[in-house]
């Protein structure tokens, strides 16, 4: 690791790092059902189609975050 008297002006303060999750089946707030490939993301609208492409009954054990980190990119509705 370096060591810098200062941050070099060409760089941009982003603000606080962002993480990302995990590759698959996340949700948020214990609501919305989403699968991340890891940078991009995508959402089930309904219980109907994430049964129906997922083959899973509930989103017992899915990891749940409280946002959805603005690292991601969002894909829109999740297909089949």
């Amino acid at each position: 690791m370096r060591d810098y008297a200062a941050i070099p002006a060409r760089m941009v303060d982003d603000g606080i790092c962002r993480g990302s999750i995990p590759e698959g089946l996340f949700t948020v707030a214990g609501v919305t059902v989403y699968y991340s490939n890891g940078t991009h993301y995508c959402g089930f609208p309904t219980m109907d189609l994430y049964e129906r492409i997922t083959g899973h009954r509930d989103i017992a054990g899915l990891p749940d975050y409280p946002a959805v980190p603005a690292s991601l990119i969002f894909d829109g509705v999740c297909q089949g």
